[in-house]
């Protein structure tokens, strides 16, 4: 087979189609400006140290996607929720956006363009585009769940749960439509993928999940796919128990993280999602050995089936040794069925 594009290899492992080699879509933040020395904070909020980062470290070992992920913060925040800049780190929201119902209805979602964190991420995509337009550029946008903790706070948003959850569908029924904005703007700046983040319904119990969260994450997951771009579903942790009423979310790519058994993935959400994943970011791309990945990056081809997407079960710890994330790199075979 002839040597691929980024681009149309990730989109035909999406589709199940022969590629010339395993995808991979790895992210790397700041294990990005750790290998070159910078602040992570500057990253964070000037879409062009991220750019130059992201393509600077492509120069050494490249991939097939780049991303402009960084925080959980950026559309809170310019809907009004002060954040701490700290160096190299995240930021630091001071307070809640949503303390009552009432403030739900007093708060501003801007246009992505006139959102000064929001446009950074638009520019960071446009300036990849521009760039590297054979490489997969990956958008991302909150969930509603995700984006209530970040208005409410994680504590209170946890308890609504159980004593307001009227609040919380309340506040989540506002986030949708604006999170639906700020993806369709992205698609229009360039990306070729956009990524809804979850990263906390792995903690919420599974009737909560089904209830408050599901019906929105179809919605807005819909919404993307009819911008004519695959969504990609993120949960952080262990969602074993949520994997049944994910397999009814029309969506192209599913997460796989490290707690989750790639075989018992597949099973469940069947032979046309395409599962990203999945190996231990600490133990194995941290903490072990090249080899050690190789092995790892090649029992999750198997395990995983088509289609797949490589990818470690999360982002790319800061301090991952240059050696272990070279071997990540390295082109690997598909996986190809046992003869019969």
């Amino acid at each position: 087979m002839e040597t691929m594009t980024s681009i149309d290899r990730l989109m035909a492992a999406i589709r199940g189609e022969p590629v010339d080699r395993v995808p991979n879509m790895p992210l790397p933040k700041q294990f990005c400006t750790r290998q070159l020395g910078w602040d992570y904070a500057d990253y964070n909020r000037d879409y062009r140290v991220l750019v130059e980062a992201q393509l600077r470290i492509y120069e050494r070992w490249p991939i097939d996607c780049l991303n402009v992920i960084g925080f959980a913060y950026r559309e809170a925040s310019d809907c009004g929720l002060p954040l701490l800049w700290l160096e190299d780190t995240v930021p630091v929201p001071q307070g809640v956006l949503v303390e009552q119902r009432s403030d739900i209805h007093r708060i501003t979602w801007p246009d992505p363009w006139e959102g000064p964190l929001m446009s950074d991420r638009l520019r960071a995509i446009q300036s990849f585009k521009e760039r590297l337009p054979q490489v997969g550029v990956l958008g991302w946008v909150e969930g509603c769940f995700a984006q209530a903790l970040t208005f409410r706070g994680m504590q209170q948003a946890m308890m609504d749960l159980i004593t307001a959850p009227d609040l919380l569908q309340e506040l989540m029924d506002f986030i949708l439509p604006n999170e639906i904005a700020f993806a369709q703007a992205q698609v229009d700046a360039g990306a070729d993928f956009v990524g809804v983040g979850e990263s906390a319904a792995s903690l919420i119990r599974p009737e909560h999940f089904i209830e408050l969260v599901l019906p929105r994450e179809r919605e807005l997951i819909a919404a993307i796919r009819d911008m004519g771009v695959p969504a990609k579903l993120h949960i952080c942790g262990d969602i074993t128990q949520l994997l049944e009423a994910l397999s009814s979310v029309d969506v192209e790519m599913i997460d796989i993280d490290w707690q989750v058994d790639l075989r018992e993935a597949r099973r469940i959400l069947g032979p046309n999602v395409c599962l990203c994943g999945n190996f231990d970011p600490v133990a194995i791309l941290l903490r072990s050995t090249p080899e050690k990945v190789r092995e790892e990056c090649r029992r999750s081809i198997r395990e995983a089936g088509t289609p797949f997407i490589l990818a470690p079960g999360c982002e790319v710890p800061p301090d991952t040794p240059a050696e272990n994330y070279a071997a990540f790199c390295e082109p690997y075979e598909p996986y190809s069925p046992p003869a019969q």
